[in-house]
């Protein structure tokens, strides 16, 4: 299999410029508060995912918790080119992806 060559682009921005996805099928507040914490512990290491117009295509919590935390900018992760197909596709496959996981819990306590 060859993988896709999508064009990406990390970028420092304003969250006040993104826009959630309209489509976006998952209600995350509950989390928000929870992904907070995370992101205090462990730091911003996984960034927002966005169209080159400042959609977000994942991490509509992660927002959600910056916002929490007081942050005003950070970096996201600029995906280029993607049709509305795509897009769609996309955020349905990145809200329904865990759902069909397992945990292993032995190799939490490692």
């Amino acid at each position: 299999m060859e993988l896709n060559k999508i064009e990406k682009e990390l970028k420092w921005v304003k969250l006040s410029d993104l826009k959630p996805y309209q489509g976006n099928p998952r209600h995350n507040n509950k989390s928000a508060k929870i992904v907070a914490k995370s992101i205090e512990t462990y730091g911003y290491i996984n960034p927002i995912v966005v169209t080159e117009n400042n959609i977000i295509l994942a991490g509509h919590t992660r927002l959600k918790a910056l916002k929490i935390l007081g942050i005003e900018e950070a970096d996201v992760l600029v995906v280029k080119g993607l049709n509305e197909n795509q897009i769609k596709g996309f955020v349905i496959a990145d809200n329904r992806v865990g759902e069909y996981s397992q945990w292993n819990y032995s190799a939490i306590d490692r």
